[in-house]
């Protein structure tokens, strides 16, 4: 987690609740509760959401949370238009595969009343199935005062606001890209990319500047 560009308010989130976590373990009190595997993570596309989802699979995993940590992901956008059945059979699915990990519901394209009752048709199955599953619901940024009205987990107390990344933070997101597949920029070419980022930044209020960009160029 704290190696991730950025995200410093959800940093001191996660670690808040890390550290209470502990003092309560520490105290011999419970402390790990079925609102503790619920939260919603708001911002624009490209923002780290799932990136965070993984890492906090992994955090609940080593506080013994959740046997597995895994991530599994799911796109509200995926389910539009489709009959109620086929809708119910790929929840059930998914929630069965997230069983002792993290469900990454991604509803970054849609906050309608269909995306509602797909959240709402989770929570059901995880209640059903009576197994422990994070349930992490992505929003966009704009949806954040929505959420009262249309999101699961709404008893959540983890709302989490992911900021845009600013230029400097997209250029080194790209950079640790590159480092990871052995790869690095001179001088020039770093130069040459801020300017190229920062243009981007301006043609764009959100979208093509983001993180998920950087991958591709």
């Amino acid at each position: 987690l704290d190696g991730m560009v950025g995200l410093t308010h959800v940093k001191e989130m996660i670690h808040g609740m890390v550290d209470t976590a502990v003092w309560l373990r520490d105290a011999g009190k419970p402390y790990f509760n079925r609102m503790s595997l619920k939260w919603t993570f708001a911002g624009n596309t490209g923002t780290g959401k799932s990136a965070v989802a993984t890492v906090l699979g992994e955090i609940l995993k080593s506080m013994n949370a959740l046997e597995r940590g895994h991530l599994v992901e799911l796109k509200v956008e995926e389910l539009e238009g489709l009959p109620e059945y086929r809708k119910e059979e790929i929840v059930s699915d998914v929630v069965n595969k997230a069983l002792e990990g993290v469900l990454f519901l991604d509803g970054d394209a849609s906050m309608d009343s269909d995306s509602a009752a797909v959240r709402l048709m989770v929570e059901r199955k995880v209640a059903d199935l009576k197994g422990r599953c994070a349930v992490v619901v992505g929003v966009h940024a704009d949806d954040m005062g929505m959420i009262d009205r249309l999101m699961l987990p709404a008893d959540s107390p983890f709302h989490l606001m992911f900021d845009d990344y600013d230029a400097g933070q997209l250029l080194l997101i790209l950079k640790k890209i590159l480092e990871r597949e052995s790869l690095k920029l001179d001088q020039q070419s770093s130069d040459h990319m801020a300017v190229y980022i920062m243009e981007m930044k301006r043609a764009n209020t959100y979208g093509l500047a983001s993180a998920r960009t950087m991958k591709y160029l």
